[in-house]
């Protein structure tokens, strides 16, 4: 709490006309002449302070504190404030309360409530006033994490509802074919007719649990509220990413241009890149052109504070306009390739999202696709 004198600050303020004007026009007046807050905030006088002032700012003495005092008046964080405690001086205000800014001895920046108050009797020249600030700084910290975290949550929440419905749909399309064939294989009475339905199960059951591997995979995905971030040199992890595919690579005789600079590095979880850097190589390789070389090129650039990974290839290209909406969509395949699942470029693009980045794509068909990455 603070006892302070505004009288010569409302002896100028009378001097220079500004006393009766309304709040717009002595917000404004100080708007354009910055430089005139100063003089008014150096009258004001601190009468007297209590000892939870010098905890609240860290000074270690009344006169370093009174020496900072006006420098926190017309600092930018506080002009607002200043401002409109001017404002409410010359429109016969007696009482003021707003959010506030200061930093204390260590260079903190501190928000506070800043209760401003004249004591009655005194309401002629100001010259009695009590000023209290309430430091808010960790309950407001607090509030913002929690809004955070749900945030995250209901985010999270919705994933995994829209992915409760895809898993409905896809298991029971599973269920139904199993149950068809299982039908088909008691009621018939020729054995070779058995023999090669029970084939069809086979390939059926064996697809169901590549599914629910693919689902359990996205269930990790979507479970992570927060993600474990660590420095992650991208030279090398796409060098890892190039031995695990190296039988791949050179079963396509295919080019990897690892255009990374040894230094380049990124803030993101190790895991999510290299689960990235995957699926994205691994798909060029998958949909390359026959009888053509695949050439994979992998840059990075930063552009307007943004990092930006790009991964290129010559393969057969994405026709975009028919298929472009359900690109990044889980079990979504618009290829006759029978190796093609849905679930990588979902899972790419939840990992990349989970780090607060984003991705896009640029393809032309029997040209090549690029995939751009870019990180928070």
């Amino acid at each position: 709490m603070w006892e302070e004198d505004f009288s010569d600050v409302v002896a100028l303020l009378r001097k220079n006309g500004m006393m009766g004007k309304s709040e717009e026009e002595v917000i404004e007046y100080f708007t354009k002449q910055p430089n005139a807050l100063y003089s008014y905030a150096s009258l004001v006088k601190i009468k007297s302070i209590n000892d939870e002032c010098f905890r609240q700012y860290k000074f270690s003495s009344k006169e370093e504190l009174f020496e900072y005092f006006p420098q926190t008046l017309v600092h930018e964080s506080n002009l607002n404030t200043t401002k409109n405690i001017l404002a409410a001086i010359c429109t016969g205000q007696h009482q003021f309360k707003s959010q506030s800014l200061f930093y204390d001895a260590e260079g903190e920046m501190r928000t506070c409530i800043l209760s401003w108050q004249v004591i009655p009797g005194y309401e002629e020249n100001y010259d009695q006033i009590i000023l209290t600030t309430v430091d808010i700084t960790d309950l407001k910290k607090s509030k913002e994490e929690l809004s955070k975290s749900l945030e995250k949550l209901n985010h999270q929440n919705k994933r995994l509802l829209d992915f409760s419905y895809i898993v409905s749909h896809n298991l029971r399309s599973h269920a139904s074919n199993i149950q068809s064939l299982t039908d088909l294989i008691l009621s018939s009475k020729d054995m070779a007719e058995k023999n090669e339905l029970i084939v069809y199960l086979h390939k059926v059951v064996k697809i169901l649990g590549s599914s629910i591997d693919a689902l359990n995979d996205v269930v990790t995905i979507n479970s992570d509220v927060d993600v474990v971030r660590q420095q992650v040199k991208l030279r090398d992890a796409i060098d890892k990413t190039v031995h695990v595919l190296s039988d791949k690579i050179r079963q396509k005789e295919a080019v990897i241009l690892n255009n990374i600079s040894k230094d380049i590095t990124i803030y993101h979880n190790r895991a999510y890149i290299e689960s990235i850097l995957l699926n994205l190589i691994s798909n060029s390789l998958k949909y390359s052109k026959q009888n053509v070389c695949p050439v994979v090129s992998i840059t990075y650039n930063e552009e307007n504070s943004e990092k930006i990974l790009t991964v290129n290839d010559n393969g057969i290209g994405i026709d975009l306009e028919k298929n472009g909406h359900k690109l990044f969509g889980l079990f979504k395949t618009f290829t006759h390739n029978p190796d093609a699942k849905g679930v990588g470029l979902y899972i790419t693009k939840r990992q990349i999202e989970a780090m607060g980045g984003r991705i896009t794509v640029d393809s032309i068909v029997n040209v090549g696709t690029t995939f751009k990455i870019y990180f928070k």
